[in-house]
């Protein structure tokens, strides 16, 4: 009768904790300005493996992809303030989220090796991206 009790109590302990967990206050909205410094080292990251992406070139762009795309909806998380400052930062880190997606996309395309102009409009998106984040 007491393990019983005992796995009823452990039960209701791990479904508090998890109520709990899910009513917490995202990363956006307890320090916006901890969050757009990782979502600025999110998209560095993206850039970067892109950039370095040798043999699975359509998996590294896959990948980066995915982080802008997460990348972006953090930064639709945060509450655009009357601090013009955060809310540049947010629309330039949107902007760089964008041009890397579209990079990543032409690099997963199957023709991408054999299209010089594809692998020039990615470089431009990646380079456009970099300046970008290097101007914050």
């Amino acid at each position: 009768m007491i393990v019983y009790i005992v796995v009823v109590a452990v039960f209701v302990a791990i479904l508090w904790a998890s109520y709990r967990s899910l009513g917490a206050p995202s990363l956006a909205e307890r320090a916006p300005d901890r969050a757009i410094d990782a979502v600025r080292g999110v998209l560095h990251e993206g850039i970067a493996s892109m950039q370095s992406a040798n043999g699975s070139r359509a998996e590294v762009a896959k990948s980066a992809r995915r982080s802008a795309a997460a990348a972006t909806q953090e930064l639709d998380r945060l509450d655009p303030s009357d601090n013009k400052e955060r809310r540049e930062a947010q629309e330039t880190l949107n902007t760089v989220a964008h041009d890397i997606t579209w990079a990543a996309k032409m690099m997963e395309a199957p023709d991408y090796d054999r299209e010089p102009g594809m692998q020039a409009a990615a470089s431009v998106l990646l380079d456009h991206a970099i300046q970008a984040l290097d101007e914050r």
